[in-house]
């Protein structure tokens, strides 16, 4: 009986762990208005970035009266051009001016994030009077990415034949996706089609996924690699000839079934979820996970095969 207790005592307490929470939970956009004001100044530099994962720099000035409840919204993509919509929008994240130190003196401040290319412009946005009755009061310049079609998000993942791999990776458009690859010692370059599908915010299951917080995901492209010799180390890349390749990555295909060698794995899940820049972070978030990653990008090129067991996306709208 004692065991049972027990078990239920650690039961409760996982699942009162995994109860996430986002701050955007309680932003009312039903009570957002935009009431501009000419003298707050909102500058993101650089204007163009060049790869997904380059930084920003985001100024303001001209804060009347600072408060505790001004803060600062990230949001892709514009709408009616180069705006925001704070009714129809929720922001790909946020922070409080109030932790920038300069913000309760001088009414300004700046604060840096790391941007992922989304395929879409990105515009900032300086709202006050925090989430319960949010007020847009300062738009800045847009940012956008040279090439909104960069190929991104490559993942291999193992089929049950072991000659082969799949490949999966997105893009905003597409003319004649492919992946390209050959054997790191015998450069015989092999290429083939790939299939592409999507979907819309009509497949997603409800608010804010189908609402505001609907993001156009881009094209899906996956493809089969074949013909592997297990053991081999290959190069690839993946993209098309009209919209621009991703640079040249490498995998080695697993040996065949009852071989006898040493595979070196690194097996990790559930680690949490934190942001790496000034942006604010959900209810519970876990800093400790950027450790996490650090290390194991230490060891990717001692590294046979990497497992991620599950809770991966912390997908909490």
């Amino acid at each position: 009986m004692a065991a049972l207790f027990l078990l239920l005592a650690i039961l409760a307490k996982t699942s009162y762990c995994h109860k996430y929470y986002s701050p955007f939970d309680f932003l009312r956009f039903d009570r957002a208005k935009v009431e501009l004001d000419a003298t707050i100044k909102l500058v993101a530099s650089p204007n163009t970035l060049e790869h997904s994962g380059d930084w920003v720099t985001v100024s303001w000035s001209g804060v009347s009266s600072p408060s505790a409840e001004d803060w600062i919204g990230v949001y892709t993509p514009p709408t009616n051009g180069n705006t925001v919509d704070p009714q129809k929008q929720a922001p790909v994240k946020f922070q409080y001016c109030r932790l920038s130190l300069t913000h309760f003196k001088t009414g300004s401040g700046s604060f840096k994030f790391h941007m992922v290319n989304m395929r879409a412009p990105y515009i900032f946005g300086l709202l006050r009077n925090g989430f319960k009755d949010p007020s847009l009061a300062a738009t800045s310049n847009t940012v956008e990415f040279t090439n909104p079609n960069e190929p991104l998000q490559g993942h291999l993942a193992l089929t049950q034949d072991p000659t082969e791999m799949m490949l999966i990776w997105v893009t905003k458009d597409a003319d004649k996706p492919q992946v390209r690859w050959s054997p790191v010692l015998a450069p015989v370059i092999r290429k083939k089609d790939a299939n592409t599908t999507t979907y819309s915010a009509e497949d997603m299951c409800g608010p804010p996924a189908t609402t505001v917080g609907y993001i156009d995901p881009g094209l899906l492209h996956y493809v089969v690699m074949n013909g592997l010799t297990p053991g081999m180390k290959y190069l690839y890349s993946f993209g098309d000839d009209k919209y621009g390749w991703s640079k040249q990555y490498t995998f080695t295909v697993p040996q065949q079934s009852g071989s006898d060698v040493t595979t070196k794995i690194i097996a990790y899940g559930d680690m949490g979820e934190a942001q790496s820049d000034d942006s604010k972070q959900p209810v519970y978030s876990q800093p400790q996970s950027l450790n996490t990653t650090r290390c194991i990008q230490k060891e990717l090129n001692d590294t046979d095969m990497v497992l991620h067991v599950g809770d991966i996306s912390y997908a909490i709208g």
